[in-house]
């Protein structure tokens, strides 16, 4: 997990200037928070924010939701 979690920040970093906006980015970032579908409105090098106002640490993070992270950005 430390490398998946290692090679997002490593990505957010050095594309995204170490934030990745969604809006700005016209990215539709889903997960599924609490078995609800939930929208990403950013992700930064030390956690995921929702556009419900929630933050999660990215170590805190569930690993399905990484790895769909990492397959998107």
């Amino acid at each position: 997990m430390t490398d998946l979690l290692h090679e997002i920040v490593e990505v957010i970093t050095s594309d995204y200037n170490g934030s990745l906006i969604a809006e700005e980015q016209r990215a539709d970032l889903h997960v599924y928070k609490d078995g609800q579908l939930s929208s990403i409105s950013e992700i930064n090098t030390q956690s995921i924010i929702f556009d419900d106002g929630d933050e999660v640490e990215l170590l805190d993070s569930d690993i399905n939701w990484l790895s769909y992270i990492k397959q998107t950005i």
